[in-house]
């Protein structure tokens, strides 16, 4: 339910029906939190950090070389080691290469 709320900048509430009908409807795009920057932008190099959540390894280096707190909790982080995130990684080049077929035979 994070990950919707932090999709779309909206309150939990009903928060997954709106996601579902959105998908098959093609209608993503209309709901996700366009002040967050281009979408999809997907990570390269997801990381995990002490607090357990996965960064972008560029942007979590980034924000621990000027903060000792989680991005996500602001709580203090018992260490600053990134872990890489093998299986997420391995989802992204399977859905970076899955849309690249599938753009390909579209055209």
């Amino acid at each position: 339910m994070v990950i919707l709320q932090l999709l779309t900048a909206k309150p939990a509430i009903a928060q997954a029906h709106v996601v579902e009908t959105a998908v098959p409807d093609g209608n993503l795009m209309d709901i996700v939190d366009q002040n967050a920057g281009n979408w999809p932008d997907v990570m390269n190099g997801p990381y995990v950090a002490a607090d357990g959540y996965t960064y972008d390894r560029k942007a979590a280096q980034v924000w621990l070389e000027m903060n000792d707190t989680s991005p996500m909790t602001n709580l203090p982080l018992p260490s600053k080691i990134l872990i890489p995130n093998y299986t997420l990684h391995s989802a992204i080049i399977e859905w970076k290469v899955t849309k690249e077929i599938a753009t390909k035979s579209n055209e």
